[in-house]
């Protein structure tokens, strides 16, 4: 008895193909063989076309050139219209399962603006090898611009997704080059076999290896507190730079510890898991506040390791808390009035630590810069008279001790000429003790007579002001030999413009800023590369990518976003070099440097002008 016949399934890719266009397509995908419409012989078959292709191809020659030339023809038959192109691109993002804001993707209307004429759409393999080549690339510019670097900050943290079996860590490499330029680069995504110190650092060697790095010459880890990772510092003897945000967020943690605001929290969430859970009453209520001109978004659950989301939550709900007063199906989630005045005021306090987090979020955010934020937020939270101002400054105080006993984060601080040697920084510390813990970073203790004490105010509600607010207008400074002075201009809002303007001043100390103004205040790079990964496997078709096709995404991603700067750079020089009309400004800097000229003799004042600070 013969199996049952199967049928053929008629894909777009099997009624496509050239063969069919010739032959006559079987019904029965068993059949051995397909007789030839000209010559009329069998042809074997068995479900494979190979074997008609080539007797086409070899016996009806003239019959095979004509189909080809035909194929030829329709592939480079144009759209009569715009609005036939319209048509058949959307066709392609429904298909395809494309979002449809790919549409605005520069890198997309640059490909239909220069693609050549003959351009022939490559298959997903070929698409697959030209991803792998770019990623590849990136790599060897990496070990390019790693060449000669001695010492760097290792920035990392990792990933887990159960569902999926994903464990992996991610590597990013900040240093400062000789032209005092801060660099932040990604070295890819690797996966771990288990989440203890060793196979971190096994991984991260590997990965440091690739792009041409010895773990010997890192000088600092920059990271959140998961017990791997400040284990893994100890014995590699590295400096460790607590996450600023994270150290910022778990302030959020220890106060959300209270019954309090334990139970308001409950309520608030509740809320919003009910509008994550139910479309129909998300929308009513975004239709309510909308017509109210509520444009804040809609409260929906926050993963656990959002950086300040029980601010951002409240805030949420009671924007929107009017809305829900009027809507019949929220009507179970109302609280009393006595309930919003402590949302109220926990949302009050928690709002200078929201702040803070946005602050040192920053890809400009320099480490030195923690410890003011936290004395910023203290500052803040002390000036609001609220049951829960107590309890949230016995948190606050918890982590700045903390950041006080980190000997990176103070020697950082002295470097950077915004707080070095301004007392309310770093009490109960001493500038004369830093000092001494510094010589670990240099040859001999260079810093004698840096900086003068300069005068701060605590009474600031602004935080770039607040952290700024150790910089004046015009202060006089010793130099080590003491046969010059420097000058410090409010104007040298960056730390990195300051030293490479005094570097020939201060050659031994531009090293060491060099070495600790490479760490950043946060390890954002790594949550928003996570960030970018969550994005690629919740697309259904991408959920069983492997973790080097992620590595490999992730990679062409930075190298794109680093072509982009350069070519910002040069826009911006070519735009710089052709202005010749002089503004008032520029009059006015003029003075400034001639000023400075002639204060500083040649070779020995500040090297950077007045208009190069304004430039930056």
């Amino acid at each position: 008895m013969s199996p049952p016949s199967k049928k053929v399934k008629e894909t777009s890719s099997r009624r496509s193909s050239l063969v069919w266009k010739f032959y006559t397509l079987p019904e029965d995908a068993t059949v051995p063989e397909v007789k030839c419409p000209e010559c009329k012989r069998g042809i074997k078959y068995y479900g494979s076309t190979s074997t008609l292709l080539y007797h086409l191809e070899h016996v009806h020659s003239e019959e095979y050139k004509r189909l080809k030339h035909s194929e030829a023809d329709s592939e480079t038959a144009t759209l009569k219209s715009s609005e036939d192109a319209e048509k058949m691109l959307g066709r392609a993002f429904c298909t395809g399962l494309i979002p449809f804001r790919f549409s605005e993707n520069t890198e997309f209307r640059q490909f239909l603006k220069l693609k050549p004429e003959n351009f022939i759409v490559p298959s997903a393999t070929k698409i697959r090898r030209v991803v792998k080549s770019l990623s590849q690339a990136h790599v060897e510019r990496l070990k390019k611009e790693f060449i000669g670097i001695q010492k760097y900050t290792l920035c990392t943290d990792g990933y887990t997704d159960l569902r999926r079996g994903f464990n992996f860590y991610s590597l990013h490499i900040s240093h400062i080059n000789k032209d005092f330029e801060r660099k932040m680069n990604f070295c890819g995504i690797r996966a771990l076999k288990r989440g203890d110190n060793v196979s971190i650092g096994e991984t991260l060697c590997l990965m440091l290896r690739d792009v041409g790095l010895q773990f010997s010459q890192c000088s600092t880890l920059a990271s959140d507190a998961a017990t791997p990772l400040v284990l893994l510092a100890e014995i590699h003897n590295l400096d460790r730079i607590h996450c600023g945000c994270h150290c910022l967020n778990l302030i959020i943690v220890d106060f959300a510890e209270l019954r309090e605001v334990r139970n308001i929290q409950k309520r608030v969430e509740n809320f919003a898991s009910h509008l994550a859970r139910s479309k129909t009453d998300k929308a009513l209520l975004q239709a309510m506040s909308i017509s109210r001109g509520i444009t804040t978004s809609i409260p929906l659950p926050l993963p656990a390791t959002r950086w300040g989301g029980l601010h951002i939550l409240f805030n949420q709900y009671l924007e929107h808390y009017e809305s829900a007063v009027n809507l019949t199906e929220l009507q179970k989630f109302l609280v009393k009035k006595e309930e919003i005045v402590k949302i109220n005021m926990m949302r009050d306090l928690l709002k200078p630590i929201h702040t803070g987090i946005l602050r040192l979020e920053r890809d400009t955010s320099f480490s030195s810069e923690i410890i003011p934020t936290l004395r910023f937020v203290r500052s803040s939270v002390r000036k609001i008279n609220s049951k829960y101002t107590t309890n949230l400054l016995e948190c606050i105080d918890k982590r700045l001790d903390g950041c006080l006993l980190n000997d990176r984060l103070l020697c950082t601080m002295l470097i950077d000429h915004r707080y070095g040697y301004a007392d309310n920084w770093v009490q109960p510390r001493s500038w004369a003790e830093i000092e001494k813990m510094i010589t670990n970073y240099c040859e001999k203790d260079p810093t004698s007579g840096l900086l003068t004490p300069t005068p701060s105010s605590s009474h600031i509600d602004d935080i770039d002001q607040f952290l700024e607010s150790s910089l004046v207008a015009q202060t006089q400074t010793d130099r080590l030999e003491q046969k010059v002075s420097t000058r410090r201009l409010r104007t040298y809002q960056n730390p990195l413009i300051f030293w490479e303007g005094n570097c020939k001043n201060f050659p031994k100390l531009a090293t060491v800023a060099q070495q600790l103004l490479s760490s950043p205040a946060s390890s954002s790079v790594s949550e928003r590369t996570f960030s970018r990964c969550t994005d690629f496997l919740r697309q259904t078709k991408r959920n069983r990518a492997k973790i080097e096709t992620l590595n490999e995404l992730l990679t062409v991603n930075e190298l794109t976003r680093l072509e982009k700067a350069d070519e910002n750079q040069e826009s911006h020089e070519i735009n710089h070099s052709s202005d010749e009309e002089s503004s008032d400004d520029d009059m006015y800097l003029d003075m400034v440097d001639d000023e400075i000229n002639a204060e500083y003799p040649v070779g020995e004042g500040p090297p950077t002008h007045a208009r190069e600070v304004k430039q930056e």
